[in-house]
């Protein structure tokens, strides 16, 4: 006798995981780190005669290099040094006539950074803390009224965040295009804010 019938089954393959697999760049962490060039200009305010806030606005231009790893799909760490030049730092020096040096010098600030990126598609939120090695211009500020460093002037004399969005408009294997918008701060007063463009290979 025919009866009709009815199965049901799973089947499971023990095979790699990764096999066969054409993974987005987005999903892959780098192999090795990567070298990062960053350059920004930025606004900064400039207002009264010892400190700067409350002003027009002044140019500040910003470069950085490092290397950079992505860990993991939404993780990416950079290391580097980083260099800006206030323009409205040089053009106090030059019109008080301060005699404290060469004012391009003297408007600049060197200093050490370590930043993270939290990942999510092409988009990044960036967050930086720096460690500011050279600033002579804030520190002359504080102490040309014969005032004495505080331990907030130290702190900010010495410190260095960022904290922005970036996206990215060309990513591969080997290289990356990035521009983003960050704000600076000194111990959690506003510096200035940049529009910056990252290049990684």
């Amino acid at each position: 006798m025919n009866l009709p019938t009815v199965n049901l089954f799973y089947r499971y393959s023990y095979s790699d995981p990764h096999e066969d697999v054409d993974y987005k760049y987005r999903d892959r962490p780098d192999q090795e780190w990567k070298i990062f060039v960053n350059l920004g200009l930025g606004m900064h305010e400039f207002g009264t005669s010892t400190k700067p806030a409350n002003g027009p606005n002044y140019q500040v231009y910003d470069i950085g290099f490092g290397i950079c790893k992505k860990t993991s799909p939404i993780h990416k760490f950079r290391l580097g040094v980083n260099m800006l030049q206030y323009d409205s730092f040089e053009k106090f020096i030059i019109y008080q006539e301060l005699d404290i040096g060469d004012p391009f010098l003297k408007s600049s600030v060197l200093g050490v950074f370590g930043a993270h990126e939290f990942l999510f598609g092409d988009f990044a939120l960036y967050t930086e803390l720096g460690l500011d090695i050279y600033k002579p211009f804030y520190r002359y500020m504080v102490t040309m009224n014969g005032d004495k460093f505080t331990v907030k002037d130290i702190l900010k004399s010495i410190n260095s965040n960022k904290l922005g969005l970036r996206y990215y408009f060309i990513k591969s294997y080997d290289y990356a295009i990035i521009g983003g918008v960050n704000l600076k701060v000194n111990m959690a007063q506003a510096d200035f804010v940049e529009i910056i463009c990252s290049f990684e290979f």
